[in-house]
């Protein structure tokens, strides 16, 4: 109603984005955002929000170029660096993204998820405790970030502390049952740390869905040859 009444009503139509946004329904939600763009293009806000709207759908070069505009129009908007930031190692440009995401954390240091994305770029140029200490802030400030437990996890490992590893890849498979790579990563580090019977289940549970998971059989086939069930050890070898 209020749409029809006043067409040129921009809050509006970001408010409509966001209730698609809400419901999954992305590319409808993008026209919104687009509208509300087109009605005041220089809300920082609306372009933000189109910007995550583009990236939803597929459109990372838009995603970044709404991104980019949404920043200089407005350069302390904590939420369109990081999200161009996250877009940017997305497509392979980690160098590039790195400024981005410490912006979004001196903007505003109790964003979780900038410090996840920031860890997330750190440990992909290999510094892997920058890294750690990044996603320990991002979980400290939300703890149920799941793929941020099983990043630290994995960082974690890569420093050899497997030990402090193992906690936070049960808490990622227990926030996210669903999720291939927490459940592949607890299971090897439960192997590693000489706990096969309760690595199987987790490895099964990657091969159900991903019978090609070459590791997940390797590691199975390792656990399967501890319990002396040689004959299913052979099979995943």
């Amino acid at each position: 109603d209020l749409v029809r009444k006043k067409p040129a009503y921009a809050v509006a139509f970001n408010r409509i984005g966001i209730a698609l946004s809400a419901l999954a329904e992305y590319r409808d939600a993008l026209d919104a955002y687009a509208k509300a763009v087109s009605l005041k293009p220089e809300s920082a806000v609306y372009r933000n929000n189109l910007g995550v709207a583009r990236a939803r759908v597929g459109d990372l070069p838009g995603a970044i170029n709404e991104h980019r505009e949404a920043l200089r129009r407005n350069p302390r908007h904590a939420q369109a660096a990081c999200n161009l930031g996250a877009e940017l190692v997305s497509v392979g440009k980690v160098d590039e993204a790195i400024p981005y995401l410490e912006q979004a954390v001196r903007l505003d240091p109790k964003y979780s998820e900038a410090h996840s994305n920031l860890g997330g770029a750190l440990a992909r140029k290999g510094d892997q405790l920058a890294a750690i200490r990044h996603y320990e802030t991002a979980l400290q400030l939300d703890p149920r970030l799941a793929k941020t437990h099983l990043n630290l996890g994995i960082a974690l490992t890569k420093t050899g502390r497997p030990a402090e590893a193992r906690p936070h890849l049960a808490e990622a498979v227990r926030l996210e049952p669903g999720n291939l790579d927490a459940q592949y990563n607890l299971g090897r580090i439960l192997l590693l740390n000489g706990n096969a019977n309760e690595a199987v289940p987790h490895l099964e549970i990657v091969l159900r869905s991903a019978p090609d998971h070459a590791a997940a059989h390797f590691y199975l086939g390792q656990a399967s040859a501890r319990l002396r069930q040689m004959e299913q050890a052979l099979a995943h070898l």
